[in-house]
């Protein structure tokens, strides 16, 4: 191999190597968590591709249920779950395996 030739393939692999970070981090999911607004005490938390249905302290008893917005995967809405007024339970929990939005999650509740 010419020393012109190596040359232009030593460029080459340098411009494909500072090419590929920029693909792998464009496709990977993106690293979020939060927490919604307060329904009754409770709300959703999350975690990049883990959520949790929390009360802290529920400041009514009655049913609740999570409705989580899911990246390339339908949304969840949960059951209704029973919370006590006062408790501190976790009462749903999950997993999105696109990751979890930073919007449109919430507790809704029925007394």
């Amino acid at each position: 191999m010419t020393s012109g030739a190596r040359h232009r393939f030593a460029r080459l692999a340098v411009v494909g190597l500072l090419a590929v970070p920029t693909v792998s981090l464009a496709a990977g999911p993106a690293f979020a968590a939060g927490t919604s607004a307060k329904t009754v005490g409770c709300y959703v938390q999350w975690w990049n591709t883990a959520w949790a249905a929390k009360c802290a302290p529920a400041t009514a008893s009655g049913d609740f249920k999570a409705h989580v917005a899911r990246a390339l995967q339908p949304d969840y809405i949960g059951p209704w779950r029973y919370v006590k007024k006062g408790s501190t339970t976790t009462f749903d929990s999950g997993e999105a395996w696109r990751g979890v939005q930073s919007s449109h999650n919430y507790v809704s509740y029925k007394g």
